[in-house]
Parts: C-alpha cells; structure tokens; sequence
C-alpha cells in the first residue's frame, strides 16, 4: 500500500489532503506537528511525506533536520507551505526535500508531484534491494578461491548493468560536471555556474486526453511520445534534465546552446507530424506540443544529504522557460523563446517575429518574447511571413503608444491571417488603452503574465501610492451575520483584509470605504469619499476553526469590470449634492 503522512498544525488542511489522497487510492496518515510526525514515520514507515513549514511545537525544517528512520527505507518529501521564502526553500532542497509547492495547492500539480514521487522511491528502493544483493553475493563469492574468476565476471556484469540503470536517472552530463575524483566523492552543495539553454515542452490538453484511459494506457502512451522526442533532443547535443509527468526538461551545454536548442525544438515539431500521422492511421486524434527556449547562467549541482543525492538545476533563468511554456497556451503558439535566447542565434536563418514583453510570475525584469513559426503548418507558416513586417511595425506603434494606428496595423493582418490570436490579442489591447489612456511617463507596454487590462490600468495608478492615510472600514454580509475585519494593506489590484470569522459559502460580502487621501481615490476622477466593492469568499471547504482565516490573510480583488458603473454613481451623488 502507498502511503503518505501528511504533517500540517490546521486541521482543515490536513483532513483536506488526507481526504483527496485517500480517494486517490493512497494510504493517508495525518500529523498535527514535527514531533508528532517523527513518532509516525518511524512507526508507519510513509514511502512519502506532505510537510508544512510553520508549525508550533516544531516546525518543518526541524523536523527534517531530526528525521533518522530506524530503518533506513526510501522516502520522499514534499514541503507545502503558505510563506515559505527562497531561503527556505534552498535549505529544504538541501536537506533532501523532492518538491517545494505554495498554498494554496494546486491539487492536480500536487497529484503529479505525489505521484512521480512514488515512482522515484519505488527505484530507489529496488536499487537498494540491488546493491544489497550485490554485497551479499560478493562476499560469498570472495570465500570462494575455486570460482573467483567466474564470480568476478559475474560480479562485474550486474555492476555494469545497475551503472546503466542509474545513469538512465542521473544523466552522464550532470555527473561530469559535479563528480571530483571518485563517485563516492561528490557531495550535497557540490555545485557550479554554467551558461546552459533550456527547453521545456508540455503536451496540450494532456488531462483531458488521459481521462478515458487506463494507468496502463497513459504509460503507454507518454512512454512513446517520448521515445519519439527524445532522439530530436540529443540528436542536437542535448540531453534530458527530468522527465515531468508527460513535459520534458533538457538542457545544451554547447558553445552555440541556443541555435541547438532551437534546431532540437523544430526537430521535434517535425517528429510530431509522422507521430501524429501514426495516430491517425490508429485511429486516435493528434496531439499538439507546447515548447519554450531560454538561455542564461544557471546552478548546475548537487542538493541534499549524505543520506539522498539530487542532481539538479536552478535559477532565474530556469523558471523563466518554464513560464514561457506556459504561455504558449496564451498565444497559440508552438515554439516561444527569449530575448536571451533571441540574441545567441542567426535569427535570419529561420522563421521568427516579436510577439510581446512581458512580466513573468516572480520575476522582476520583463523579457521580449518571440516566436519561431518554422515548424508551423504550411498555411499558417505563409500566412504568418505575409503580415510580419506588418505585424511588428503594428508592436512598435503600440509601445510608442500611438494605438489608433497599431490597430489598423494588426486589422491589416488579420486580413490576410483571420486566425492569428495575437494580433485579436494587440487589437483588444489598443482599443481598451484608447478608452483608458495609460500614464505616459509610466508606459513600458509591458502587461503582466496573468493580469487583464482593467488590471494593468489599476495596477499603473495604485502603484504609485503609499498607505499612509486613515481608513475606516465597514463590513456587511448578505447572510445577514455580523462580519468583523480589519483592512491590513492594499495590494496591487485589490485589497488584503484580515477577517476574524470564516464565512459561509458564496457568501456575498459588501465592503464601504471612508478615506481621507488613501490610495483607493486614484481610482475615481472625481471627489467622492466612498468607494463600493463586492468580494466572494472562494475557498472550497467551510474552516472548522475560526482563528484559521485569521491567520491566513485573504486577499479579495476590486471588479475593474465595475469601474464605469462606480464612476456613474459617483458623478450622480455629486450632482445631488450640488442640487
């Protein structure tokens, strides 16, 4: 049986995963705190653990810090946490954490994590088994002088063979770089800094796809995808960091990185076609491949104990290519890379054209993206070289803010190309900032990952203000129940309120604001002191303990959709008051 023991002091939580792991097939143990979780992973002997950080008594990182297993069997952990920082992050990886995910949870993400989790201490486990064998046999080989010779040889095929079978985890790339004299000698925090490229690739749809299959079946299936990508990969000189459920992580370490990677992605893209071609004839539909390239110095080492070794790597640069594949699914596109990438390549020898800059998630600096449309289909390839001129003299436009004219750039090209979502994407954007004109001396043109316009707007106004002024803050629910909490700090976009009581599902709660000169009158061109929001409490389980919202923050955003209808009411009370 599989089983899991999940550590976290509020109770919701805990139940909540134990009861979502429980349906999933596992065997789920719940612990309120470090030292009751030491007493259960040492009397149940989990294979994995979900650990919170923040917990009274002790915490996260001291109970890794005092795990000793009396039997020294596999194991994986899992950090969970709400307000865990980089530096918690990196001492966690170095004590031999597996995974470091932020709540709320993403329970997919968490499933897949759990899941791979098993399967790497499934193999730990039977290399252990493997190693111990081989010991056992050589030393009763090693009594026996008569058959030393045929023993030896024996003992140096299996040798042979485990060493494969660990470099199929451990790739030979990773070893070269970490490993001093001896194998034995390389060590956590073993580590150097390299200018490497990374591509990352992700299956679209893949959830939806794999709900009518088997467990057998979706191997099946991701197994030979893979073993299509991953000839294009090496073909090229790369070579592949992990596999990540059905997405690939591989790295090139060569001079011209760059120009491999993106000879490796299109590579791919036409390994796709006859793959897809196959499924056809089987009589199953195609399937499509997001995939993101990006180029910078990252940490290539060695994280965790002298009990757990992780070859690994990270920085900056890595999860910028990871959010680029993200947003492949945003703009419809196949092949995204970055600037950094852009600039290491002969970009004239193939098929490319600017298409935003933007803020990825945890990342301070915006970067130019771009798309290399080689690997497109043939009419989409043709139709996308017909309008690139037009379409990068319409981006150019738009960043000097001149957004009549960048629209009648980006219609032109839909004219020609009616399916370009990206050039609909610069339309919706010039037509919104012509009705909402930005700041100029604060334009940049750059729009956030995951914000909307009528949040870059706000974003841009808020931004620029303090919260140094009084604030009087009046609740109501729609329940009718008393509703009692404090405004704690107006975030970008919206407010962070502090309630002392959880509410109930749905429930509607009205928030009226008296202020002097706070932040929030930016948003009104007019001199109104009340501003009307509503907010929708989202979470998907009512909390049994009143204090657990109270510790948690909740930040509920402002409806930008509503700003119209503000201002009208705003500009009527005025001319009441006038009257």
């Amino acid at each position: 049986m599989n089983r899991i023991l999940v550590i976290d002091d509020e109770d919701f939580v805990r139940n909540m995963l134990c009861r979502h792991l429980s349906r999933s097939g596992y065997e789920a143990i719940g612990a309120e705190n470090g030292i009751d979780g030491l007493e259960k992973f040492n009397h149940h002997q989990p294979q994995v653990i979900l650990l919170d950080l923040r917990m009274p008594e002790m915490g996260g990182i001291e109970f890794l810090q005092n795990l000793k297993p009396e039997v020294s069997s596999p194991y994986s952990v899992i950090v969970l946490t709400g307000d865990g920082t980089d530096k918690d992050a990196e001492t966690c990886y170095q004590l031999g954490v597996k995974g470091f995910l932020r709540k709320p949870v993403n329970l997919l993400e968490l499933r897949g994590l759990v899941r791979n989790s098993f399967e790497l201490v499934h193999y730990s486990a039977k290399i252990q088994e493997l190693n111990a064998t081989l010991e056992q046999k050589v030393e009763e080989r090693t009594q026996d002088l008569q058959k030393a010779h045929l023993q030896l040889q024996i003992s140096y095929g299996e040798l042979e063979r485990i060493s494969k079978t660990f470099q199929l985890f451990v790739p030979n790339q990773f070893l070269n770089r970490i490993q001093t004299l001896k194998t034995e000698g390389i060590k956590s925090g073993h580590v150097q800094e390299e200018k490497l490229t990374i591509l990352f690739t992700d299956i679209r749809s893949f959830t939806r796809m794999t709900e009518s299959m088997s467990s057998s079946e979706t191997f099946d299936f991701i197994n030979t995808y893979l073993g299509h990508m991953e000839p294009c990969i090496t073909r090229h000189g790369g070579f592949i960091d992990k596999f990540i459920g059905d997405g690939i992580m591989a790295l090139f370490d060569q001079d011209d990185s760059a120009n491999q990677a993106l000879l490796a992605a299109l590579d791919m893209q036409e390994e796709l076609k006859r793959y897809n071609g196959e499924r056809m004839l089987a009589g199953v539909s195609g399937i499509q491949v997001g995939m993101a390239i990006n180029t910078g110095v990252v940490r290539v080492g060695a994280l965790g104990t002298e009990h757990r070794l992780n070859s690994t790597v990270v920085g900056d640069h890595v999860n910028l290519a990871s959010r680029l594949e993200e947003l492949t699914k945003k703009y419809k596109s196949r092949i995204l890379i970055s600037q950094y990438t852009y600039d290491e390549i002969p970009s004239t020898q193939y098929l490319i054209r600017e298409i935003d800059t933007v803020q990825v998630r945890g990342r301070s600096e915006s970067t130019t993206v771009y798309e290399a449309f080689d690997g497109d289909p043939s009419d989409v390839k043709e139709n996308k070289q017909k309008t690139v001129g037009l379409f990068a003299k319409g981006i150019q436009l738009y960043k000097g803010q001149r957004f009549a004219e960048s629209w009648n750039c980006f219609e032109k090209c839909l004219e020609v190309f009616p399916e370009d979502v990206i050039a609909v994407e610069y339309i919706k954007r010039c037509r919104y900032f012509q009705k909402y004109p930005p700041d100029p001396e604060r334009w940049d043109g750059v729009i956030l990952e995951t914000e909307t316009l009528q949040d870059h707007t706000i974003r841009r106004q808020a931004i620029r203000y303090e919260l140094d002024a009084p604030i009087d803050l009046f609740l109501s629910s729609d329940k009718n129940s008393p509703v009692h909490g404090s405004l704690k700090d107006i975030s970008i976009g919206g407010l962070l309120l502090e309630l002392q009581y959880p509410l109930q599902i749905g429930e509607v709660v009205t928030v009226e604001i008296l202020f002097d000169q706070s932040p929030l009158k930016t948003l009104l061109p007019c001199k109104t002191s009340k501003i009307l929001c509503r907010v929708v409490w989202q979470f998907a389980d009512i909390s049994p303990h009143p204090l657990s919202l109270k510790r948690r923050g909740l930040k509920f955003l402002t409806m930008p959709l509503a700003l119209e209808e503000m201002l009208q009411e705003a500009f009527t009370k005025l001319e009441e008051d006038h009257d």
